[in-house]
């Protein structure tokens, strides 16, 4: 309740402090944006074209749809992206772009990377709100080029609210099932060169039961997994003028996040605390040349506290571990510029610099430092060939402090074949460095890292073609991946007598113990896979997407589908609004095919998926100025029960033998939320 009396405060007061010149919007009643530093910015348009396939969800779709975390906003709203959180909101999840595994995403928060390189398998999603969210950039295929290590099959942006030159704003509150509350507000505008912005907001929850009933031991007393986050930000600007700017951007996250166990649980939290600063100078020196310059520091502090009750429940507790510390800090600089040789001809060049260091007392990660140092370039042609061709192409060259250094390339190009056809594609490669746990791991218990890992290298094909008029929009996509020297998970037998030095008893061989390591595959995996998407305007007032994904991700000469990799999922988004109507709806929905993945403690596969799920929202304006609004928002409508992901449990009792308790993703549930926009 503090948190969220401390974020109903703060957003409050954003939107009180600007009642007086609520005025000052634009004269159409719309949001005045400002561009700040069209080189990182723009980014992601000017790589959609020259050839890369970028998906762009707005905030008017976030508000719409009534979305409280990011990742709710993905799992339905972004095509060809499978996603299912692992227990509702602000939790973990279980990702795939293109047919890639969740490793092969790279995260970024207004282009600074926020993805873990403790664990690259632990999503960053669990601490972002979606009321901050001006936009997501979701770009498609290999782009390791501009956005280095992980971004094998592509890069997800988030870009929170930006600078606008009039003031303006919002206030939202709202609540919904398994006692959800939720307020959020900001507000930005500008006073002669200064500009900013500022936004806060609290989301509180008891949550939902995530396992079935039958799935609880009795010793598990907490059978609901909730959350508690707040997240506040703020962002200055300054024009030296029209082409030099200074901006500062801060962000911090507080939030206490349960962690869902079936059995002997208690009270289990992830206590963080996330900070992320930036400041950039962005430099434009007459018609030819400009650059930006970006310092940037990532901290990610977590305090996880395990107590767990006793077998069969008596009343006593046992401390497992009391705010032990994992986390990491990731600080570096970006520099970017271009320069324009002639009207058809750019060079673009730039070099990224990171220092990461981190460690986990809970899965025993010692302290770890590593630097990489990364230079880049790339050309970018226009030519006059049929309606226009543009092409481009680069090299990036990384060099960590440790092994392994990389070069990745890429060459695309976008034809517009004429008014309405045109034809795009890529070709490169991308990389990913070990992340902590695969190479510095020592936990006693189970597994072990291995400091001799070598990066895994992929090659990335991606052709397309489609068509465009004021209606309708299509294309379908090929996409080709090979990934040579896969990380894998190996269990390794200790034949040494049980008991002695070293030995590290497991569940499937108690005699002689065994523990896990990690090592390169000599087998390559590839991805084949095809998109199919279609978006139409069938109305003034009605517009829809349709999307169809399939792949298929096995090792090099064939077997079953890679774990956790869905071979086909399907989207459909349709809103309506109507300019004459005080009110508006939409539908969102997405079906997952069959996947399968591996249960912990030698479980076996286990095969889920192949479920549907419908969301409907609705809004009704309350004022003609559509400056109060009413959102509902119905998730999973139809109440499908499905499973977000293999887990397991331990029967009761001294030595409990392990069972099959997979998680459940949320149910059927309501969310209503006022907002006040100014």
């Amino acid at each position: 309740m503090k948190r969220f009396l401390l974020g109903a405060v703060a957003s409050i007061a954003m939107a009180v402090a600007a009642l007086p010149a609520t005025a000052q919007a634009g004269a159409d009643g719309s949001d005045v944006v400002q561009i700040w530093g069209q080189l990182e910015e723009g980014l992601a348009d000017e790589l959609a074209a020259y050839g890369s396939r970028v998906d762009i969800v707005t905030a008017e779709d976030i508000k719409n749809g009534g979305y409280v975390d990011t990742a709710q906003v993905l799992q339905m709203q972004v095509p060809g992206l499978y996603l299912a959180p692992k227990n509702g909101p602000f939790d973990y999840v279980n990702a795939s772009l293109l047919g890639g595994r969740r490793t092969d995403i790279i995260w970024l928060v207004d282009g600074v990377r926020i993805s873990n390189r403790l664990y690259t398998t632990t999503t960053p999603l669990d601490t972002i709100p979606a009321s901050m969210i001006d936009k997501i950039e979701v770009l498609k295929g290999g782009q390791s080029l501009f956005y280095g290590t992980s971004a094998v099959s592509g890069a997800i942006n988030i870009v929170t609210k930006g600078f606008s030159d009039e003031l303006q704003g919002s206030f939202s509150a709202g609540f919904g099932t398994d006692e959800e509350r939720h307020i959020d507000g900001y507000t930005s505008g500008g006073f002669g060169d200064h500009h900013f912005v500022v936004f806060a907001s609290n989301d509180q929850a008891e949550g939902f039961q995530p396992f079935r009933d039958q799935d609880y031991q009795p010793s598990a007393t907490d059978r609901n997994r909730g959350y508690d986050v707040t997240n506040f930000g703020a962002k200055y600007g300054y024009e030296f003028s029209l082409s030099t700017k200074l901006s500062v951007n801060y962000q911090h996250t507080d939030a206490t996040l349960d962690f869902a166990g079936a059995a002997e649980s208690y009270y289990v939290v992830n206590d963080r605390d996330e900070d992320i600063v930036s400041l950039k100078l962005d430099w434009g020196m007459g018609d030819r040349f400009d650059f930006f310059v970006k310092g940037y520091y990532h901290w990610w502090d977590t305090r996880y506290t395990d107590i767990r009750n006793t077998e069969p429940p008596s009343g006593s507790l046992n401390l497992i571990s009391d705010r032990e510390f994992w986390g990491f800090e990731d600080y570096g600089i970006n520099l970017l510029g271009q320069y324009k040789v002639t009207d058809a001809v750019r060079v673009l060049g730039g070099v990224d610099y990171q220092n990461y260091s981190g460690e986990d007392q809970v899965f025993l990660i010692a302290q770890q430092t590593e630097d990489v140092i990364a230079p880049f370039a790339q050309v970018r042609w226009d030519l006059n060939v049929l309606n226009g061709l543009k092409l481009a192409a680069g090299a990036r060259y990384n060099k960590p402090s440790g092994e392994g250094d990389t070069t990745v390339w890429n060459v695309s190009g976008d034809l517009a074949i004429n008014d309405y056809f045109y034809a795009r594609g890529q070709v490169g490669t991308a990389f990913r460095l070990p992340d902590a746990y695969e190479l510095f791991v020592v936990d006693p218990c189970c597994e072990q890292g291995n400091p001799n890992l070598k990066g895994e290298e992929s090659t990335n094909y991606e052709a397309a073609i489609g068509g465009r008029n004021e209606k309708v929009w299509w294309e379908v996509t090929l996409f080709h991946r090979k990934i040579d020297d896969i990380i894998q998970l190996v269990t390794l037998v200790d034949t040494r007598p049980a008991g002695s030095p070293g030995n590290y008893a497991c569940a499937d061989d108690p005699v002689n113990g065994c523990f896990d390591t990690l090592e390169n595959s000599g087998t390559p995996v590839e991805t084949d896979g095809i998109e199919i998407t279609a978006t139409m305007q069938l109305t003034d007032a009605i517009s829809g997407t349709v999307d169809w994904t399939h792949t298929e991700s096995e090792f090099e000469g064939g077997g079953s589908q890679i774990g956790n990799i869905p071979k086909d999922i399907a989207k459909v988004f349709v809103d309506w609004d109507s300019a004459n109507l005080p009110f508006g709806a939409g539908v969102s929905a997405t079906w997952v095919g069959e996947l399968a993945g591996n249960a912990p403690s030698g479980l076996g596969l286990v095969e889920y998926g192949d479920y549907f799920l419908l969301d409907a929202n609705a809004r009704w304006y309350l004022d003609a100025d559509r400056k109060h609004r009413i959102g509902v928002r119905l998730e999973n409508l139809l109440d499908e029960e499905y499973f977000s992901a293999p887990g397991r449990a331990f029967v009761d009792g001294v030595g409990g033998a392990p069972y099959l308790a997979n998680n459940l993703g949320r149910g059927q549930s309501f969310h209503i939320n006022y907002t006040y926009d100014f």
